[in-house]
């Protein structure tokens, strides 16, 4: 999972043949056709309705705005040198150049905290405790009832009545479970963890995605650096700052090639 408070903003779903891979490793439910509901569901893309798209989910999804002159001849070159171009690489194909999608809303980051935390705060069945760490999962047998949290300098337990939904990311997520006595049985006698499920793979296999900057000279006319002086600097903060618009703001990437 990505912190969507933190990172650059993008939406990218993943390429489907992914999915469909974990799901051939033995994992059914992460095949892309049981993805995509649930992809739809969280969503409204501010665009024309898809067959592959959301249209009324919590999080806001935009495409960026690429108005710069040399987004648009980045394109052309990508088209010249032999790649296409896909209208949506979020939706039936995710090949080829593409602007980018971005989680903001009337120029504002959409965190899952803002789409889904903060409107649901006033409601009675819910209380959010802050400045807490988990510590581990409560287990009886293999089933997880609870959580240890770290509260105050106080250790505190919770129980739950139905489930335990475990979402502290790609690194705190198998922390969790290792800490939990869940992982690899090697692993946790070295730390001193009581084995209670032994899953060898809690905690390997991560997969990231490998990023190479490729950077080059152009002319400062073609460049955004040609309005970057004190009169275009106030521009481009006056237009973010009160229209939420502009050719920087609100995130970096405009456009990408899979």
């Amino acid at each position: 999972m990505i912190d969507l408070s933190s990172h650059a903003m993008i939406f990218n779903r993943g390429y489907p043949r992914d999915y469909d891979g974990w799901a051939a490793m033995g994992l059914p439910g992460w095949s892309w056709k049981h993805c995509l509901p649930h992809f739809q569901k969280m969503e409204t893309f501010a665009e024309p309705e898809a067959p592959w798209r959301g249209n009324a989910g919590p999080k806001k999804i935009t495409r960026s705005a690429a108005s710069f002159p040399l987004y648009e001849q980045f394109l052309r070159a990508g088209e010249q040198a032999g790649y296409s171009l896909t209208p949506d690489h979020n939706g039936q194909k995710q090949e080829g150049l593409h602007v980018a999608q971005a989680y903001i809303h009337n120029g504002l980051r959409q965190s899952a905290s803002s789409a889904y935390l903060r409107p649901a705060m006033a409601r009675p069945n819910l209380k959010v405790i802050t400045h807490a760490q988990v510590m581990r999962v409560l287990l009886e047998g293999t089933t997880a009832v609870g959580v240890e949290v770290l509260v105050g300098g106080r250790k505190q337990r919770f129980h739950c009545g139905r489930e335990v939904i475990l979402a502290a990311g790609a690194f705190g997520s198998p922390q969790l479970l290792m800490l939990s006595g869940v992982g690899d049985p090697a692993q946790l006698r070295e730390h001193g963890i009581g084995l209670r499920i032994a899953s060898p793979h809690v905690g390997a296999n991560l997969e990231n995605h490998p990023g190479v900057n490729i950077q080059f000279e152009t002319e400062v006319r073609h460049s955004m650096v040609s309005h970057s002086d004190m009169w275009g600097a106030c521009v481009w903060r006056w237009n973010g700052l009160c229209f939420a618009r502009g050719w920087v703001p609100p995130t970096s990437l405009k456009q990408a090639l899979f």
